[in-house]
């Protein structure tokens, strides 16, 4: 299983810092190649894919610790992904 969360360190510079993520996934696995760009035949494993209602966050609300989840917990194959 895996899940990709997002946190943010203190500062005093910034008031506000707000991202929007449409795709999170992992590349290669277990006999695929990573070198490729077609995501038929690369190993690519979605995590989190939604262009049309991306993930939105401020990251000054995740402060002192706080996390968000990014993606769902997934079950993927064991190997070795980047």
């Amino acid at each position: 299983m895996v899940q990709v969360q997002i946190t943010d360190a203190p500062s005093d510079f910034i008031q506000s810092a707000e991202i929007w993520v449409s795709r999170v996934y992992l590349q290669g696995g277990p006999g695929n190649a990573t070198d490729t760009t077609d995501a038929s035949t690369s190993g690519r494993v979605d995590l989190f894919n939604s262009t049309s209602a991306p993930f939105r966050v401020d990251l000054m609300a995740l402060r002192a610790g706080l996390v968000a989840n990014l993606t769902d917990s997934v079950a993927i194959e064991s190997g070795d992904y980047r």
